[in-house]
């Protein structure tokens, strides 16, 4: 496992992978913008962090900062504790929260944070998400995907294996439109979603599957 805490911002300029335990990475161990000024966990362009179980990013005074592309990579999860701003557009954020397809890895984006990705495009694989937060791609897309072959999606009222609730829709944004599934996916079922809960996701959804069950 590997811990890095500080008071006054975390800079990973380098690829990170755990090849035991978790991996956590604390900007603002205080808690506190008092007497520091930088509280950030900021990622140099082009990283992958991996984590062979759990992954826990969190700055509270001042967010996570990548500044281009960023893979995140948890086999039991993927932990978003503080908000986190993209630096740059056209800089993809791709997180993999069930990395190894065989545990059952969580995407949680906690409720005082927010994900922004700056006109960037976002994909997100796991085997549920808890959006207790939000997200936003800007104007690029959202990709959904589940981490198994023939995982079931449920959006909305409908339930699956990875499950989207009207309500944390709600709270994601991406005007270059939602896609869900993959060619190895389950069923997807879409059921009691109104326009107030799509309204961020415009203009399109596309769903992929291999079941016959798309409806």
């Amino acid at each position: 496992a590997l811990a890095a805490q500080a008071d006054n911002g975390v800079v990973v300029e380098v690829d990170i992978t755990t090849a035991i335990g978790s991996l956590s990475l604390d900007g603002d161990h205080d808690d506190s913008a008092t007497k520091d000024s930088v509280n950030t966990v900021g990622f140099t362009t082009g990283r992958t962090i991996a984590a062979e179980t759990s992954l826990t990013l969190a700055a509270s005074a001042s967010g996570i900062v990548p500044e281009g592309t960023l893979s995140l990579r948890a086999k039991t999860g993927v932990y978003i504790h503080s908000s986190m701003t993209g630096a740059a557009s056209n800089s993809a954020l791709v997180i993999n929260a069930d990395s190894d397809s065989v545990t059952t890895g969580t995407l949680t984006v906690a409720a005082a944070a927010t994900i922004t990705s700056s006109k960037s495009d976002v994909t997100i694989t796991a085997w549920d998400i808890d959006m207790a937060g939000s997200l936003t791609a800007g104007t690029h897309a959202l990709s959904i995907h589940g981490a198994y072959d023939d995982q079931t999606i449920g959006i909305g009222a409908s339930s699956g294996n990875l499950h989207v609730t009207a309500a944390e829709m709600q709270r994601l944004t991406a005007s270059g439109g939602l896609r869900v599934g993959t060619t190895s996916s389950g069923s997807t079922t879409v059921n009691g979603v109104f326009s107030i809960d799509s309204d961020g996701l415009t203009p399109t959804l596309v769903m992929t599957s291999t079941a016959t069950e798309r409806t």
